[in-house]
């Protein structure tokens, strides 16, 4: 029976199946897809995704991609074809999900073909070496909140989504963060401007300022580049940024139907100002958020995957919670491994995979530390963060509390879950893993400390309770508190306060 072991790998599953009404009786032969194993038997049934036979060793059931069928009773595999409709953001769809699905294909050694379709999106029809056809896939890009709808309604069975990071997920459906991106702010790369302050950001929406010498930069107009009005940057933008909606009328703009377009287009204009993502910032320069405080945010990787810089957005892609086909799933299972989140990296974007930055990376947090200590904060309270996490080496993962509960936003949660599955796969043996607590200011500087303290220690037993495979004392866990000490943004709001609220890991 050696040949069980070789049959398993390919095949996916190989079991006793349950006896059943024979829907076929020819005789027919499944081979490997390099043919070097075959087995044959009476068809009793095909569903697209398993085939079963009465076989010389019993009645099997064998999963049915990458398989061969040879033989006159063999089923018309196009026939059962997946077919999937696409929904979501335009840009989500068209610069994201579009070129991950070749890279899919790519990477199974399937075909995808693509049609655009004037008016109504694209679509892609993918065959494997065979050419036979496995999934036929129709877009119909809009917005994000358009697809949501399709997708409770059934006109849809994958939906692109980008929310804000702490945006709660629909609890009706699943979510599956696929990548980070962020709204960016840009600039030509011979225009002077390195940064924005948000007061200035609205002073130009609102049409207050109009010419870059205000604000230090060429004697020029200000001619802002801009995604279209329902598009999910520009909705985005509006709700976590605070802005008065669409700029006003005398606000001299362009506006593109895409970013890839827009961000060009910025290229050779050095008096525009556009917002783009992350991801299709290209050839341009992205400019930091000052805050009124002096603290600069920049949308950079180790930012926007720690969730410091205030603009970061998740990009998921969402399902109803039912059983999908096969090659859906199959597409979505290859999107947390390591070759997908290299292709989402390719494409621009911020992949999955946590970066690691010394303290001595971030020196500006030691200025921040200083130019914003309030009165109770003492030197010694310095010296005590240099202290201690000088040698260790600051994970792209931030754990963070919504309000005042013990509620996990979904960026954290899968930060959480992230550390624990590194603890069970052994990468932090023999180390030491801090669990750093903020606060904000709101307060006194010693009760700031303890809460700091309180939340390190809630966010290691999160931890500590989610790796339950992981080698008992293999990992020193050890939380601190920092109090207020250590800001990444301006208390004077609530979305700089809810960002200064935090644990960190440290890895040692």
């Amino acid at each position: 029976m050696k040949w069980i072991g070789r049959w398993a790998p390919w095949v996916g599953m190989l079991a006793l199946a349950l006896a059943a009404s024979v829907s076929h009786a020819g005789e027919i032969t499944l081979e490997s897809p390099d043919g070097s194993i075959a087995l044959s038997g009476k068809l009793i049934d095909f569903d697209g995704e398993f085939w079963r036979l009465e076989t010389r060793f019993g009645e099997m059931t064998l999963r049915a991609l990458g398989v061969t069928c040879k033989g006159a009773d063999c089923p018309d595999p196009g026939k059962y074809a997946a077919d999937l409709r696409l929904g979501g953001d335009t840009a989500m769809l068209e610069e994201f999900l579009a070129r991950l699905i070749e890279d899919f294909s790519t990477s199974k050694g399937l075909t995808s073909l693509r049609t655009n379709h004037p008016n109504l999106g694209w679509s892609y029809f993918i065959t494997d070496a065979n050419s036979v056809p496995l999934a036929r896939l129709m877009a119909r890009p809009a917005t994000g909140a358009a697809g949501l709808r399709d997708l409770r309604k059934k006109k849809a069975d994958i939906v692109a989504l980008s929310r804000a990071a702490g945006a709660p997920f629909d609890a009706d459906l699943r979510h599956q963060i696929v990548a980070l991106d962020a709204i960016v702010f840009a600039v030509a790369p011979d225009n002077p401007i390195t940064a924005l302050t948000p007061a200035q950001i609205r002073k130009i929406w609102s049409g207050e300022i109009t010419n870059w010498a205000e604000i230090g930069g060429y004697d020029a107009p200000i001619i802002l580049y801009l995604p279209r009005p329902d598009s999910d940057l520009a909705k985005g933008l509006e709700a976590d940024f605070s802005l008065p909606g669409w700029p006003a009328n005398k606000v001299a703009r362009k506006v593109f139907d895409s970013l890839v377009s827009l961000s060009d287009a910025l290229t050779n204009d050095a008096f525009g100002l556009g917002v783009v993502d992350f991801g299709t910032v290209r050839n341009n320069v992205s400019l930091a958020l000052r805050g009124e405080c002096g603290i600069m945010q920049s949308p950079d990787r180790f930012g926007i995957q720690s969730g410091d810089y205030p603009l970061t957005r998740v990009l998921s892609l969402v399902t109803r919670k039912e059983r999908l086909p096969v090659f859906a799933r199959e597409f979505l299972a290859w999107l947390e491994k390591p070759q997908a989140q290299r292709s989402v990296a390719d494409l621009g974007f911020v992949d999955l995979m946590p970066e690691q930055q010394p303290l001595s990376r971030q020196q500006h947090r030691l200025s921040n530390a200083i130019l914003n200590a309030a009165d109770d904060v003492t030197l010694s309270d310095l010296k005590r963060l240099v202290t201690r996490l000088r040698g260790a080496r600051r994970l792209a993962l931030t754990i963070r509390f919504s309000g005042n509960s013990t509620a996990l936003d979904p960026r954290s949660t899968r930060a959480v879950n992230l550390v624990a599955q590194m603890m069970e796969a052994g990468e932090f043996d023999g180390r030491e893993l801090i669990f750093a607590g903020f606060s904000d200011s709101e307060g006194s500087a010693k009760g700031n400390l303890e809460i700091s303290k309180k939340r390190a220690a809630q966010a290691l037993a999160l931890v500590r309770k989610t790796a339950r495979r992981a080698a008992a004392g293999a990992v020193r866990l050890s939380p601190i508190g920092f109090g207020e000490i250590s800001p990444l943004a301006c208390n004077d709001s609530d979305s700089g306060r809810r960002r200064n609220r935090r644990v960190e890991i440290w890895v040692r």
